[in-house]
C-alpha cells in the first residue's frame, strides 16, 4: 500500500502562518514570558520542562488566524471508511 497525502508544495500562505507563530513565541521568550510562568516538573536527561499552566507553550493561533484557516481547509473534522 501507498499512501499520499498533503500538497505537493507548502502555500505560501501557510509558511507565512508557520514564521509568524515562530516569530511570536522567540518575542515572548526574548521578553521573558515563557521564562515567568511557572515550573510544573523538569527534566535532564532529553531536557524537557512542564510549565504549570493548562497550555504547552505560548503558542497560539489568533481568532483572525482561525478564521482564515477554517475559510481555507474547512472548520470541521471528517472522516473516511475504508471497505
Amino acid at each position: 500500500m501507498t499512501y499520499v497525502h498533503g500538497l505537493p508544495e507548502v502555500p505560501a500562505d501557510i509558511v507565512d502562518l508557520v514564521c509568524r507563530l515562530a516569530g511570536q513565541e522567540l518575542s515572548s521568550f526574548r521578553t521573558g514570558e515563557v521564562l515567568s510562568r511557572a515550573v510544573e516538573s523538569e527534566r535532564i536527561g532529553d531536557y524537557q520542562v512542564k510549565y504549570a499552566d493548562s497550555e504547552s507553550g505560548t503558542m497560539s493561533l489568533t481568532d483572525y488566524q482561525r478564521a482564515r484557516l477554517s475559510v481555507r481547509f474547512g472548520g470541521g473534522v471528517g472522516s473516511a471508511r475504508v471497505l
